[in-house]
């Protein structure tokens, strides 16, 4: 009897491969969601506030010793504005602290991960008969260690970023503040400058900064690591992989360095990995080799069923996008996905792939995609 997982998708290795990469790449952006808004609630209900805090006591005390408006700052107000650098280094230490403890939890699932999808996407039948040839090696748990701590995310390593990117907060409040003071904007003004406001339609506060290089770096952060664990996994079976095939997120926030990636084919070890950029959401998914570059010929498996040698031929799956996949899935599935309502507009031929995000890549709310379907 030919083996139920050949059946039931009739499809090959590579094929059932790249489709589980793909459906793990949702559930990576789902972490990614929610990591991004436990370290924002962290920097909305701690950091920022003590920033607001320590803004209105130095201009409350300003503003009682005569009007803004002075061409020159004393060394007694530098002195005040440099304590801006310990509320921000201390944020940027406790968020990489914070983060390294996760990171290194999602390296270690993502080496069961990549694991238990080899084992359960090639055949028993194969790996019963050629149970020598199928043996699956995961990496020494420190490898994940030494990807958190060491390895550089698009050139730097992450514990480097965040020590300059805290820096460069308390720099660009202390900036604000100079000039606010020297302009003589009021203290509202100077305030709104550095904190934001809702009201404002175009808001380049430095506190809005703070929170967008936040999300990207921690959206970056994880999917640096799961590709450099999953590489690690690749690299301890390359006598079983091959390489891996780029897949990219196509709508209208796809780089274009993405697009022009998505399906190529790099060998183990070779060739560009994710992250291309900050907040890119691209994957990859392994190739197998074939059963012939395994060693395993043709008289080997005469007594199994064709639908499993066929399997693994070892063929580079054709290109398959985000959403060809998913209009692949069940409803449920694509619900799942997308949620209820943009499932409804999509299905329905209301919204294309590119209309869910902005040119920056930021998901449109709801209520953003409602009203481009009414335009």
């Amino acid at each position: 009897m030919a083996d139920p997982r050949t059946i039931k998708a009739a499809r090959t290795v590579n094929q059932e491969l790249q489709a589980r990469a793909i459906r793990h790449a949702v559930d990576l952006q789902k972490l990614s969601n929610s990591e991004v808004e436990r370290v924002l609630s962290f920097l909305n209900g701690t950091t920022i506030p003590q920033v607001r805090g320590r803004l209105a006591v130095l201009l409350a005390e300003l503003e009682a010793s005569g009007p803004l408006g002075t061409p020159t700052i004393s060394a007694a107000l530098e002195s005040q504005l440099r304590e801006f650098e310990a509320i921000t280094a201390s944020a940027g230490r406790r968020i990489a602290e914070d983060e390294t403890q996760r990171l290194l939890r999602i390296g270690r699932l993502e080496l069961d991960f990549q694991g238990d999808t080899l084992r359960t996407s090639i055949p028993q039948s194969l790996q019963s008969q050629f149970s020598n040839v199928f043996q699956f090696t995961t990496p020494p748990i420190q490898t994940i260690s030494r990807i958190v701590d060491a390895a550089p995310i698009l050139g730097q390593p992450r514990r480097e970023w965040w020590e300059k990117t805290a820096a460069g907060w308390s720099t660009d409040i202390q900036r604000t503040v100079r000039s606010g003071i020297v302009e003589g904007r009021g203290t509202s003004e100077i305030i709104r400058d550095v904190m934001g406001s809702r009201a404002a339609p175009l808001d380049r506060s430095v506190a809005r900064t703070m929170r967008r290089q936040t999300e990207a770096q921690v959206r970056t952060d994880i999917n640096n690591t799961v590709t450099q664990a999953r590489e690690a996994f690749y690299a301890e079976n390359d006598d079983l992989i091959a390489g891996v095939i780029w897949v990219s997120t196509l709508d209208g926030g796809t780089t274009p360095i993405c697009r022009s990636l998505d399906g190529k084919f790099f060998e183990v070890g070779k060739g560009q990995r994710p992250p291309a950029h900050y907040n890119c959401r691209s994957t990859t998914a392994p190739v197998t080799k074939s059963l012939k570059e395994l060693g395993i010929g043709a008289d080997d498996t005469r007594g199994l069923p064709d639908g499993v040698r066929a399997s693994m031929g070892g063929d580079v799956p054709a290109k398959t996008t985000y959403y060809e996949w998913l209009s692949g899935q069940s409803k449920a599935v694509q619900d799942e996905v997308l949620g209820p309502r943009r499932a409804a507009l999509w299905r329905d031929g209301r919204v294309k792939a590119e209309d869910f995000t902005d040119d920056r890549g930021r998901q449109l709310t709801l209520a953003e995609l409602e009203a481009r379907v009414r335009r």
